[in-house]
């Protein structure tokens, strides 16, 4: 049974509620398949990139099959669309976001009719994830700083809901881009088991000191920031937090298979 979630929008007052390259690899990092020609799978996507970035920020990538690659674009092009409806479009961690799938959006801004028709097709399938009264969701549904803002006094609020699964899938991959590109390492669902945390705080404040002890630093720009704690003896099994536009966060786990004999 697929659980949906929810997150507050931005713009209108809707709101989102939640329940180094290495591209000399023969295989796919996120499936693991040997391939004969591999694509680089950006870690970060490159449409989630501000306007504000530097050009000067490095885009990291990893291999992947080209159907790897496919399936996660449209899972990211989603999942930004929701995401930049729910964030201060003036915010500078976000700037340029929100005008793009705005625009993307707009049916009269197609090159040519099928795609003017894929930009409505969008637009309608975005409306489908409108909710009303978000207020009365409990505030454990809402994925962690996507909150209603106080602030906000209208009651004509709105809200989207997305699925759990989406945002699982992306936590995944860069779980995997990153032990990949930090360790070189690929995490076999066979020997381990990732846990991923995004709806709420994973960890109490004892936990966190002792990760931020113990972790490094894999990436820090305008766009995320990346840190990881690995194990000396099996350097798969690590602690990953992710922080996109200083605004989402993902917390991850790469443990050993417990199961295994």
């Amino acid at each position: 049974m697929l659980i949906n979630i929810f997150l507050p929008i931005y713009l209108m007052h809707i709101i989102i509620i939640c329940m180094s390259d290495k591209n000399k690899s023969d295989k796919c990092v996120l499936c693991l398949k040997k391939c004969d020609k591999l694509t680089k799978e950006h870690l970060i996507p490159k449409s989630w990139y501000p306007d504000s970035t530097p050009s000067s920020v490095q885009r990291l990538t990893f291999p992947s099959c080209k159907k790897c690659n496919n399936e996660y674009s449209k899972i990211e092009e989603k999942l930004l669309t929701a995401l930049s409806h729910c964030i201060d479009p003036e915010d500078e961690a976000v700037k340029g976001l929100f005008d793009k799938q705005k625009r993307s959006m707009n049916q009269s801004k197609g090159r040519d009719n099928k795609d003017a028709n894929s930009r409505q097709n969008k637009k309608e399938n975005f409306r489908k994830q409108l909710i009303n009264n978000p207020k009365d969701v409990p505030q454990n549904a809402f994925l962690t700083g996507f909150g209603i803002d106080e602030n906000i006094q209208d009651d004509n609020i709105l809200g989207l809901l997305i699925p759990c699964e989406e945002l699982d899938k992306f936590s995944e991959k860069i779980t995997k881009g990153v032990t990949y590109l930090d360790s070189d390492k690929y995490i076999d669902p066979d020997q381990y088991q990732i846990e991923i945390s995004i709806y709420k705080k994973p960890i109490n404040e004892a936990m966190l000191h002792h990760f931020n002890s113990k972790s490094t630093t894999f990436l820090s720009s305008n766009i995320a920031t990346i840190k990881r704690s690995k194990q000396r003896k099996d350097p798969t099994i690590s602690s990953i937090y992710l922080k996109i536009w200083n605004k989402l966060e993902i917390w991850s786990k790469v443990k050993k298979d417990s199961l295994l004999k």
